[in-house]
């Protein structure tokens, strides 16, 4: 592996990896792929040097590094999808660390991303601050109901999350099952679809039965888990049904959650298909008569 310095006729190239990165890591920047070239432009004319690492004549990766910053701040870094776990990352970092001539620098991680902190660990890095942000205000997101042409968008997040969250409490008939379901026109059939979105980023989507007043899903996904955005969209969507008994099938992962949200299990839990659910509620009345006791 070799390093080379880039330069701006490379930045169409670092704009298409930067944007590869940002899709692995799930950051919430929406930035497209010419609003990236302009902002990497901007960093190589003001005070960041840009790297490739190059595997033959194969890109294997780069590195984004503010020069002027003590001790030297490394603001990217990416190693391409076909190059990974071949051992690539350490030896570019070595790489990386010799043409800075360099055994100190400071890197920021994504909190959710647990590879790339194992991986930094690995290498010896070591956690020294917290970077902390307040985002919980309803303004910076967006909740509507979705476009026909988006519900393909809208099912693939319904099952990366399911995979990741609940999958584990279902076996391998319920797991089979959900994904059938999310695949079946007929079932799929009746649905409207609201989503939330962070930008032009979908993060979380409820889809309900509009003859049966029945949410037959709701996800968030993962790295804005408990940030209340799952309960803002499904106070928006009984809003949409205002004066309606709504019901739903809680997993057991999703439980505690629906309880928060005033829904009432209207029996024991079952499992049909290898799905486990609990059926519960929510109606005005039950709502009127909880704050009358």
């Amino acid at each position: 592996m070799l390093i080379k310095k880039c330069s701006l006729l490379d930045l169409k190239e670092l704009a298409q990896l930067n944007k590869q990165l940002i899709e692995d890591e799930k950051s919430d920047n929406t930035m497209n792929l010419e609003q990236l070239q302009k902002r990497m432009q901007d960093f190589l004319k003001s005070e960041y040097d840009a790297y490739f690492f190059m595997e033959e004549d194969c890109t294997a990766g780069y590195a984004l590094v503010r020069r002027t910053a003590k001790p030297l701040y490394l603001r990217q870094f990416f190693i391409a999808r076909n190059f990974r776990r071949q051992g690539k990352g350490k030896a570019a970092l070595k790489l990386l660390l010799d043409e800075l001539k360099t055994d100190k620098i400071d890197i920021e991680v994504l909190s959710w991303n647990k590879a790339a902190i194992k991986f930094w660990e690995s290498c010896g890095f070591a956690e020294r601050s917290r970077y902390m942000r307040l985002e919980n205000s309803e303004s910076s997101f967006c909740i509507r109901k979705l476009a026909e042409a988006e519900i393909p968008e809208a099912l693939a997040l319904a099952w990366k999350v399911f995979s990741q969250y609940e999958s584990p409490d279902y076996s391998d008939e319920g797991t089979e099952s959900f994904r059938k379901s999310i695949n079946d026109p007929i079932y799929l059939t009746g649905l409207d679809y609201y989503g939330t979105f962070k930008g032009s980023k979908l993060v979380a989507i409820c889809a309900i039965r509009v003859q049966k007043h029945h949410i037959c899903f709701m996800f968030v996904e993962g790295s804005y888990h408990r940030r209340g955005i799952g309960s803002r969209l499904i106070r928006h969507v009984l809003n949409e049904y205002k004066g309606e008994t709504v019901t739903l099938n809680s997993s057991p992962y999703g439980l505690p959650f629906y309880k928060t949200l005033g829904f009432v299990p209207t029996d024991k839990e079952k499992t049909i298909g290898g799905i486990r659910f609990t059926p519960m509620k929510y109606s005005v009345a039950l709502q009127e008569g909880k704050e009358n006791e």
